[in-house]
């Protein structure tokens, strides 16, 4: 893997939501951050942030006007960890198991632009970094969350002076 940076996770966060803002309000999303804790964390910057913009965009992509995107993030047993999560369509049961395979795309993609490779690149950015991507389903059966963990890669927050 290329080289790391100790960047706060949530800083990176905001710059990602900035960068997609325009086209949420194109769109009719409210795309949200809640703020966390400051997370210093060590990463491939450039992969990191392809991943943010892979999971942001699909939110935007499969929600319709008047839905809600949040972009989160935190610390868990020591791991860094963010995560998106909407309240679209979601994923139907039989799709989820294959939702991070090469050029999989789901019904509700039919009229959606795409390859089918955003999930599974992103899924790939965190296997670099030695962590996970996951899907997490409400019982609902509305919208989704997919949070990525980031084993190992937090850092000491610098000394203030």
């Amino acid at each position: 893997m290329d080289a790391r940076t100790c960047v706060d996770l949530g800083e990176l966060l905001r710059e990602r939501v900035a960068e997609h803002t325009p086209r949420a309000i194109d769109c009719g999303v409210d795309l949200g951050l809640l703020e966390g804790p400051s997370v210093p964390v060590s990463v491939n910057l450039s992969l990191l942030s392809v991943a943010m913009d892979n999971l942001i965009d699909n939110a935007l992509l499969y929600c319709s006007s008047g839905s809600h995107v949040d972009v989160s993030w935190g610390l868990h047993d020591g791991q860094a960890w963010w995560a998106v999560q909407d309240d679209g369509p979601g994923i139907a049961p039989e799709q989820q198991a294959r939702v991070f395979e090469r050029f999989e795309r789901g019904t509700a993609a039919q009229d959606v632009a795409g390859s089918g490779l955003g999930l599974a690149i992103a899924r790939e950015v965190a296997v670099k970094h030695g962590g996970t991507l996951r899907l997490e389903m409400p019982a609902s059966g509305r919208g989704c969350r997919f949070v990525m963990m980031l084993a190992g890669h937090t850092t000491q927050a610098a000394p203030v002076a």
